[in-house]
């Protein structure tokens, strides 16, 4: 075991204070975790199961399909099914909290979690650096779902570039009627 000689005894304690308050200030945020918010949260997106299209009444091909998977516990949003820039998002709950990881069409996979919710939508946000290379990295930053009927969905997804917000991409979509 090394010890420090009693002379540099005061900087140590002063380097291991700065390095302390240096990691509390880190941009990797702690979403509060709630395990009964995180299920009711979960819930809303599992019942979204099905197919869904642009609300402009075109229902030439899914634009949305939703699906339980691995036992009930995730479900799997597939965008844009079938079609070369297809994508994935997994939505499931990490420690008491509702998380995502969106496998994108340009080669990343951000993790959001939820920061934020009320009884008609549901938004997510990066959870620190998202598992990104680099904070300047093209990504999907965040997400928000409006809930604005059991058949009615109003989606939002941020996109950011180098540290900036480039691009919303958003869809009103409705949920395919059985035949």
């Amino acid at each position: 075991m090394r010890t420090i000689p009693a002379a540099l005894l005061p900087s140590a304690l002063v380097l291991s204070v700065l390095l302390s308050v240096g990691c509390a200030g880190s941009p990797k945020r702690s979403p509060v975790s709630d395990p009964e918010a995180a299920k009711v949260q979960f819930d809303r997106i599992a019942a979204l199961e099905g197919s869904w299209y642009e609300a402009d009444g075109s229902q030439e091909a899914a634009t949305l399909i939703y699906e339980m998977t691995s036992g009930g516990s995730v479900v799997l949003e597939t965008t844009f099914p079938g079609a070369p820039h297809e994508m994935r998002t997994l939505y499931f709950v990490d420690n008491d909290v509702l998380t995502l990881v969106h496998y994108c069409a340009i080669g990343n996979r951000p993790r959001m979690v939820a920061n934020s919710w009320d009884a008609g939508s549901l938004h997510f946000s990066l959870d620190g650096d998202g598992g990104l290379e680099s904070p300047d990295e093209m990504h999907m930053h965040s997400a928000s779902f409006s809930f604005l009927g059991p058949d009615t969905l109003q989606t939002s997804w941020a996109l950011f570039d180098q540290g900036e917000q480039t691009a919303d991409h958003g869809s009103k979509l409705t949920r395919c009627s059985e035949n």
